[in-house]
């Protein structure tokens, strides 16, 4: 198994482990190895094939609120800007970064060795945030009705502020980039792209970054979104009849809340490992023998991150998943299809489990609906079952 996934190239002139750290200034100590050819492509491979069902699944998310005016909202146009992240990981960040794990010698140049050094925690800074900015909206929104919303020329500023800081935050990584040559170390020609920061700056620096990126963010959102919960909660009282325009809207933002609520965690668990682990490593907490392979296993939940985002969309979003039918009129027929196969093995279970729907010669669609009636009825409080039940004698 450790010779399909990579193969040793210390043996007999150099040592297995070469303490690279201390001689190149910011190069980490780690075993020097090269992956299998038969494992790189397929890993190759792997990584293409989440990069372009990143690109297509967020591609439809811009199309959908850029064509759409109803979909122009300001909560959409901050899951525009996640998506936009997205694109540009799958396109650039991506790329440099299997280039950095794979290639022999870094062959794109110093301009984008300053890009590979910068990209990907300029865009998770990016998703970050404007997570934190949604949550902040909508924290605002619920349980401070009275305050003024965020229109859309604020949401536009918001997210050009966002890019600017966390590009001028970056841009340190970028501008300290270099092309370092180690072939004195590994015995053959190899040529890698490192940061050359000193090491107690690298570390306060990263230690900044990661504090930023994650610490501050997900403790504003568990916040935000915990709120959030417990008001839509508490707005539902036992015994007290709501409008259904009020239900209607209640029961809305808390689909909504749980959608961006599964967006949030599934960006910390595809992201907050890897950076764990690099934070970890930079104050040597962590032992850095594999750290030429770890990174890699970390490296493929961020890719997935890519397209799973458009996923819970589709999922927990009523009105993405109506437009995504619209523009691939497959999944219409697929989604009837399904919706159809479930509703007539349900009704038939309950045709042949229950004496009073046995003989009835109803459609199974119809008993279907009649049921999904009554479990709505049966959810409402109970003295307005009993006003209904009233008026129904009465008639």
């Amino acid at each position: 198994m450790e010779g399909l996934l990579y193969t040793s190239i210390d043996s007999q002139e150099y040592e297995e482990t070469t303490s690279l750290g201390n001689e190149t200034g910011g190069i980490p100590e780690c075993k020097l190895i090269t992956f299998h050819p038969v494992s790189k492509i397929l890993l190759i491979g792997l990584v293409l094939l989440l990069s372009v069902l990143g690109i297509f699944g967020n591609v439809l998310v811009v199309i959908v609120v850029a064509r759409r005016p109803k979909m122009r909202t300001v909560i959409n146009w901050f899951i525009c800007n996640l998506s936009l992240t997205d694109l540009l990981y799958c396109t650039i960040g991506i790329p440099v970064t299997v280039t950095s794990l794979f290639a022999q010698n870094w062959p794109l140049g110093i301009i984008f060795c300053g890009i590979a050094q910068m990209i990907t925690s300029c865009l998770v800074l990016v998703s970050s945030l404007t997570l934190t900015a949604i949550a902040v909206d909508r924290f605002c929104l619920v349980v401070y009705p009275f305050l003024k919303p965020v229109n859309r020329n604020r949401c536009f500023a918001i997210i050009v502020v966002i890019w600017i800081f966390c590009i001028g935050l970056t841009l340190p990584a970028a501008l300290t980039a270099n092309i370092r040559d180690i072939s004195h170390l590994v015995f053959y020609d190899r040529h890698i792209c490192v940061s050359s920061m000193q090491e107690k700056v690298a570390t306060r620096y990263f230690t900044a970054i990661f504090t930023i990126q994650f610490c501050y963010p997900m403790i504003l959102v568990t916040i935000a979104h915990v709120s959030i919960a417990w008001k839509l909660k508490t707005n539902v009282k036992p015994g007290v009849r709501r409008k259904d325009t009020e239900q209607r809207e209640n029961s809305r933002r808390q689909r909504m809340n749980r959608m961006l609520s599964a967006v949030v965690i599934v960006f910390a668990s595809c992201w907050l490992p890897l950076n764990l682990y690099e934070i970890l490593f930079e104050y040597r907490i962590i032992s850095p023998q594999d750290l030429c392979i770890t990174p890699f296993v970390l490296f493929l939940p961020s890719v997935c991150s890519t397209f799973l985002n458009p996923l819970l969309y589709a999922w927990l979003n009523d009105n993405f998943r109506k437009e995504f039918y619209k523009l691939l009129p497959f999944l219409t027929v697929l989604g009837e299809s399904t919706l159809k196969r479930r509703q007539d093995q349900l009704a038939r279970t309950l045709r042949e489990h229950s004496p009073i729907l046995k003989d009835q010669e109803q459609p199974l669609v119809a008993i279907y609906n009649q049921l999904l009636q009554k479990a709505r009825f049966l959810k409402q409080p109970q003295n307005h079952r009993e006003k209904v039940l009233k008026i129904r004698r009465y008639e």
